[in-house]
């Protein structure tokens, strides 16, 4: 991890939403970076903020207040179309729980699908798709669909899609939360792997330490608000250390 090259910077981001009357406010003046080749892992109990802040960061919702920052630069209308879609496409990444791949589309087509809707040249589009499968180890499954691939495999192809493009941010919203723990293990690894080997940068929500102890750093939030941090100090997190420290907030949420 570079941790002199901010990657991303969030500052003071609120979300407030409205339902007649009453108000609920999701997210509390939030504020935090991403550096270059780094894994975030949020944790928080239901209902504490962690999805409505990653729906922030990749534009598919629109902050009460609050600025987003891609190395230092502050983007504009970030959250308002046309500029989302654009801010989406030069800068974000998505993986999340559901794999969300096309079923009528082999593997292959489903990872070069990003470069086609950019009507990137066929040469290229083939020789990065090529490269992105050999990563993901799905060579012999390239002309397979979906529904013929477990899901550990359909994982690894939305992995490989949102890495395609080349975006400085992935924001994966429980990637492995519908893997058992072997496959979850796979997956963990292949993440990591690419984040060392592309240089990319990784937001993770998660409820479980065990994946939470990939990440370089961990936030904790509860209400709305970060009211906790870990940074690994090894090349493994320590597991006890993110459980005791994700009990605390879940007593203090508790009462």
């Amino acid at each position: 991890m570079n941790t002199n090259s901010k990657v991303l910077s969030v500052e003071e981001l609120v979300k407030t939403y409205e339902s007649g009357k009453n108000k609920v406010q999701a997210l509390k003046s939030i504020s935090l970076t991403l550096h270059e080749c780094e894994m975030l892992a949020i944790m928080g109990s239901s209902g504490s903020g962690k999805s409505t802040l990653l729906n922030l960061i990749g534009a598919l919702d629109s902050p009460t207040s609050g600025k987003i920052l891609i190395r230092g630069q502050e983007i504009q209308d970030y959250h308002i179309e046309p500029y989302a879609t654009k801010y989406r496409s030069q800068n974000i990444g998505f993986v999340f729980q559901a794999y969300n791949l096309l079923k009528d589309l082999t593997v292959e087509e489903n990872i070069a699908l990003p470069l086609i809707l950019k009507d990137v040249n066929k040469k290229e589009i083939k020789n990065k798709t090529t490269e992105m499968i050999e990563l993901v180890g799905l060579s012999k499954w390239k002309t397979h669909r979906p529904v013929e691939l477990s899901g550990g495999q359909q994982q690894r192809v939305a992995i490989a899609r949102a890495l395609i493009t080349s975006p400085p941010i992935i924001l994966a919203d429980e990637p492995t939360g519908n893997l058992d723990y072997n496959t979850t293990i796979e997956i963990l690894d292949i993440i990591k792997e690419m984040k060392e080997k592309l240089k990319q940068s990784i937001i993770l929500v998660t409820h479980d330490p065990m994946v939470a102890s990939y990440a370089d750093r961990v936030i904790f939030l509860s209400d709305g608000n970060i009211i906790d941090e870990y940074t690994k100090n090894s090349e493994k997190g320590d597991i006890s250390q993110i459980l005791d420290k994700f009990r605390k907030i879940l007593e203090v949420r508790n009462g």
